[in-house]
């Protein structure tokens, strides 16, 4: 039994980079694609200036976008060869929870109206620089929102942070999504592993997002955790000491 469970963890394991790797291809050329295209109609005659001021913003955005991608690929390399370093630093949380924000509502307003981010911001005025590696966290809750804005058509997103007593802050993500199916509660931090089929669900990305996400806690000690319900939504902490 133990050989055959071996081994259809190894076809799965094979399975899911070979997943990895066609949507990889894909994520890479898509916003290339959008980049090229619209740096080649700048040279166009008669654009106006509105028309030019989009173009430039959808070549920042797919940048980004490509950017945001390389630094994941990276990032899942120094973890797996543990080059991978905290690096806490005097951290400004209202304006980190700001920026997150800011970026949430820039993820959802493309093609879902019926979305609402909210941010639950319960630390108090005075509660402002704590020395934690800012930009790890920002990263963690950029991503938690990002697959919660893909697994929600309408409701809302929280983004919600607190402090806890013994020097330990509460950040988490609560969605009115689609829910995670108890099958695959197992499976959500897997690398590669994308809820639905792999190859033809419709969103975006390579399913390295919460793998990562619960890596980087782990680094700074911390731990997730998920509570779903099917077809109501879910919700990730995570705790982290400073």
């Amino acid at each position: 039994m133990q050989l055959v469970k071996a081994l259809d963890q190894a076809r799965e394991s094979d399975r899911l980079k070979s997943a990895f790797f066609a949507n990889l291809s894909h994520e890479i050329r898509t916003p290339l694609n959008a980049i090229l295209g619209f740096s080649q109609m700048f040279d166009s005659q008669g654009i106006t200036q509105q028309r030019r001021t989009m173009m430039t913003s959808m070549v920042k955005s797919n940048a980004e976008q490509l950017m945001r991608l390389v630094e994941d690929i990276v990032t899942l390399s120094e973890i797996d060869s543990g080059l991978i370093k905290i690096q806490p630093q005097t951290c400004n949380l209202h304006q980190l929870l700001d920026d997150v924000f800011a970026e949430a509502n820039q993820m959802q307003l493309a093609n879902k109206e019926k979305l609402e981010i909210i941010l639950d911001n319960r630390l108090p005025e005075t509660f402002r620089i704590v020395l934690l590696d800012g930009k790890k966290i920002h990263r963690i809750l950029s991503h938690l929102v990002e697959n919660a804005v893909k697994c929600t058509d309408s409701g809302y997103i929280v983004l919600g942070c607190e402090s806890l007593q013994e020097k330990t802050i509460r950040f988490w993500v609560e969605d009115t999504g689609m829910g995670i199916d108890e099958k695959d509660m197992e499976s959500i931090f897997k690398r590669f592993w994308k809820q639905g089929d792999a190859f033809t669900q419709k969103s975006r990305g390579l399913g390295v997002g919460l793998s990562l996400c619960k890596n980087l806690i782990e680094l700074m000690n911390g731990q997730i955790i998920v509570t779903t319900t099917v077809g109501y939504g879910s919700t990730f902490e995570f705790t982290i000491n400073y």
